[in-house]
């Protein structure tokens, strides 16, 4: 298996356990794991047209506790080498590409778009628009970058942990 594959699977499951402590406030890591396929199986579905909105994203609920969350919003996880920071004043590079295609798969699903992203040597950051900030009772003057042409916040992982309001 490529080392990227692998590097990005032990991502999702980190981003896994972290989540579902802020979403049970500490008191469970096992309210979400990695959807089959990261999410490819609801991507086949949907080609076929059946939806399979609870398999959508990187991200599936395992205990009911975790479900409303997923029923709110579609998460997309990266983890990169270099997902090009600079590319958001300018339109271009992996991590605006990467934010476009989860604005458009979370419409599909009728979902707020989640994108975690982390760079090598850098902290993860969460990208969500205004609509999903406040949901999350977050504010855009907590932000750590920001664009408000491509409608995306970002906020450092512990950040979000400390601030968002879980469902």
């Amino acid at each position: 298996m490529p080392i990227g594959k692998l590097k990005g699977g032990q991502y999702e499951r980190d981003i896994s356990v972290g989540l579902s402590k802020w979403a049970s406030l500490g008191e469970r890591e096992d309210l979400f794991w990695r959807s089959a396929m990261s999410g490819g199986r609801a991507t086949v579905a949907r080609k076929k047209g059946t939806i399979l909105s609870s398999q959508s994203g990187d991200l599936s609920a395992t205990h009911s506790s975790g479900q409303p969350f997923l029923d709110h919003f579609y998460c997309e996880c990266k983890f990169y080498k270099d997902l090009n920071y600079a590319g958001i004043l300018t339109g271009t590079g992996y991590l605006v590409k990467f934010w476009n295609s989860t604005v458009i798969e979370a419409n599909n699903y009728k979902k707020h778009p989640m994108l975690i992203a982390k760079q090598n040597q850098k902290p993860t950051v969460i990208f969500l628009q205004v609509r999903g900030l406040r949901l999350l009772r977050l504010h855009i003057e907590q932000s750590i970058l920001a664009s408000c042409r491509l409608g995306m916040y970002g906020f450092l992982f512990e950040d979000f942990i400390k601030w968002a309001q879980p469902l």
